[in-house]
């Protein structure tokens, strides 16, 4: 039979052998690569990897939206896919990578092939043609040789459960209250508790809403940037806040902000739509006649592909990174007001949605120039939610003034 070689592109390239106190007792190399979505091969051997793909649970279908939607970070946020191969080479000249996955026998397939992320391989394969701009979407490909115990590779790289799914698992006994205060709204019945409930939305996602509007928490000095990073950070630090409330006989603030998520997510997706107009209106105060904001990174236009809004499905003219986003949502925590005695919050203004309309060029100044458009950094920049929270009080100070 043929040789089965695959070749990659890439240009990075990394080897690592056993450690030489250990090297003579291993034959094993591990090789890392970062490749385009474009570049990687549709038909690698997948009879080694032991675990069925179901493309159609809640974690398939949130791994589908990784791969298509407009982030540069999948290689990052993704566990890869990895490969056991006969062996592997590489030019540098040419940045390619030669991969001999075996004959193509019914043995070899056994022996070599895709052992672990094929849900990320099948949800690549399947779904890139649906990417905007596959140019800055890469996945991390991992490739092994010289396995001596495919069986024990297998079993240890396949029986995993990622922090973030056991967070996911875990908000079924912590959150049960904000599936009560759902009731009625927009959103009941749409959003999954549990890790094999395929809903629309999971309950993360408003748990980092809640997270960042946390005025306990987080004050004009303190950024919630986590909130936009990392999934698994936030739950842990919900997690801790409500079992400490609990412990200590205490009102948690997190009761409060679930009976708000309703308009959370009102005013989430209000700033989605309403973006692009905040956009406009800085530039062409700076002199700017035309904005062209279908053209800044991290955004996509509905003429490419139609656009929803995350939590409701509503159409809308354009996708735009949660990291431009997230500091201007978290900015309005400084319009909340808490009451600890009843445990409620109410907001300083009558119509969040009007006064964020008023200073929205404002805000939208700070998230598009602090960081040369970089979508990523936005979200992640302390200075940038300190910067928007400090134009909301302000401007909620003038205000309030002007009524006294």
């Amino acid at each position: 039979m043929a040789t089965q070689e695959f070749k990659v592109t890439t240009d990075q390239f990394r080897t690592v052998s056993a450690p030489n106190n250990i090297s003579r007792q291993r034959n094993e190399k591990q090789y890392f690569l970062l490749v385009n979505f474009a570049d990687l091969p549709s038909d690698f051997p997948t009879e080694v990897n032991p675990r069925a793909q179901k493309m159609h649970t809640k974690v398939a279908v949130s791994l589908i939206n990784g791969v298509t939607n407009n982030e540069s970070d999948f290689y990052l946020n993704n566990r890869g896919i990895v490969l056991s191969a006969k062996s592997i080479s590489y030019n540098p000249k040419s940045k390619s990578a030669t991969i001999d996955l075996g004959d193509g026998s019914v043995e070899d397939n056994n022996t070599y092939g895709v052992i672990d992320g094929g849900h990320t391989y099948r949800a690549i394969i399947e779904n890139r043609d649906e990417v905007i701009d596959l140019q800055k979407k890469y996945v991390r490909l991992e490739v092994i040789t010289g396995v001596e115990n495919l069986t024990a590779l297998n079993s240890a790289r396949n029986s995993s459960v990622s922090v973030s799914e056991q967070a996911l698992a875990n908000l079924a006994g912590k959150a049960d209250f904000i599936k009560n205060d759902l009731k009625g709204s927009i959103l009941d019945g749409k959003v999954s508790f549990k890790d094999n409930e395929n809903l629309p939305v999971e309950a993360i996602d408003l748990v980092r809403l809640m997270f960042v509007m946390n005025i306990e928490e987080f004050g004009e000095d303190s950024a919630p940037t986590s909130g936009y990073s990392t999934k698994t950070g936030t739950f842990k630090r919900f997690e801790k806040s409500i079992d400490t409330a609990k412990k200590n006989n205490t009102p948690s603030i997190y009761l409060a902000l679930s009976k708000k998520l309703p308009e959370l997510v009102e005013l989430y997706e209000h700033i989605e739509q309403e973006l692009p107009q905040y956009y406009s209106a800085y530039k062409k105060n700076n002199g700017q006649k035309i904005t062209k904001f279908g053209r800044v990174t991290g955004v996509t236009p509905n003429t490419k592909k139609d656009q929803f809004s995350t939590f409701t499905n509503t159409p809308i003219t354009y996708s735009i990174s949660s990291g431009y986003i997230y500091p201007i949502f978290a900015s309005l925590r400084a319009l909340l007001k808490y009451d600890i005695s009843t445990n409620s919050l109410d907001w300083a203004v009558s119509d969040p949605e009007k006064f964020l309309d008023g200073i929205g060029y404002k805000l939208a100044e700070t998230a598009f120039e602090s960081n040369d458009n970089n979508p990523n950094k936005t979200g992640k920049d302390p200075q940038v939610y300190k910067t928007t929270y400090a134009t909301v009080e302000l401007s909620m100070l003038k205000e309030l003034s002007r009524h006294n």
